[in-house]
């Protein structure tokens, strides 16, 4: 295994970077006539799908239905950031989820648990493909940077074994976002994005509705998709994670 920064320590990190990176954007952009928007987020997401940390342990099938985000979600949290001006802008977007739950070994003969944390740094460009009164279409590219930390615990009868592993990856993605307003309140909104790198496939879809409680704040809620499936020797990462995603966005010219 790699020496690296502990996890939690890189994930705070990377969020003061990410949040003190955004704030010196806002203000410059204000100060040059860019537009600008923020969006803090919180996600609760259930996980299915196959990890496996270490090939000494059979991969762990991963099963926390949407029904059980509550109990299964430990912390989750996203914040977006872009800053346009005319047709050309740039965007960020920062996403912390940590969960736990249960897990199946090959054949259902092994139980155990499963505890899964999942930092992720998207950076890219836009441009403004189409905009009306009503409408506005972006068109997305750029990459992203996964760091994951899983530790499965896995028993049969007696007997049974433990494992911790992580992983960092790097992809290419692509993609768009676009709203739509239905009315001087109220508006459509939603995020594809689909890539590959050190993921063998990688899909980011997001949709949801916006209600203006001012000219320029909103309360945005939606349901979110992330599939994610990396293979890199003993590690194995191969995801799904759902839920409901709740957030308020702000924005300024």
């Amino acid at each position: 295994m790699k020496p690296r920064i502990p996890f939690a320590k890189a994930s705070v990190n990377a969020v003061i970077a990410a949040t003190l990176t955004l704030a010196t954007s806002a203000a410059w952009a204000e100060e040059t006539g860019w537009s600008y928007e923020l969006a803090p987020y919180l996600w609760g997401s259930g996980i299915s799908g196959t990890s496996s940390v270490v090939s000494a342990l059979p991969p762990a099938n991963v099963d926390a239905s949407f029904s059980d985000i509550l109990e299964n979600l430990d912390a989750g949290a996203m914040f977006f950031g872009s800053a346009t001006k005319d047709r050309f802008g740039i965007m960020g977007d920062l996403q912390y989820v940590s969960l736990s739950g249960a897990a199946t070994g090959s054949g259902g003969l092994l139980s155990g648990s499963v505890e899964n944390k999942l930092l992720i740094l998207s950076l890219g460009g836009e441009w403004i493909a189409s905009r009306t009164d009503t409408s506005e279409v972006r068109l997305i590219g750029g990459v992203r940077h996964w760091d994951t930390e899983t530790n499965i615990a896995l028993t049969v009868g007696p007997s049974g074994g433990t494992a911790s592993g992580s992983d960092q990856w790097w992809d290419a993605m692509v993609g768009a976002r676009g709203r739509y307003n239905l009315n001087e309140k109220s508006y459509l909104t939603g995020v594809a994005l689909f890539g590959g790198g050190g993921s063998d496939f990688m899909a980011d879809v997001f949709a949801g509705y916006g209600y203006r409680l001012s000219e320029r704040t909103s309360l945005v809620g939606g349901f979110r998709y992330l599939s994610v499936d990396r293979n890199d020797g003993g590690f194995v990462y191969d995801v799904e994670q759902q839920g409901v995603l709740l957030g308020v966005n702000f924005t300024f010219n």
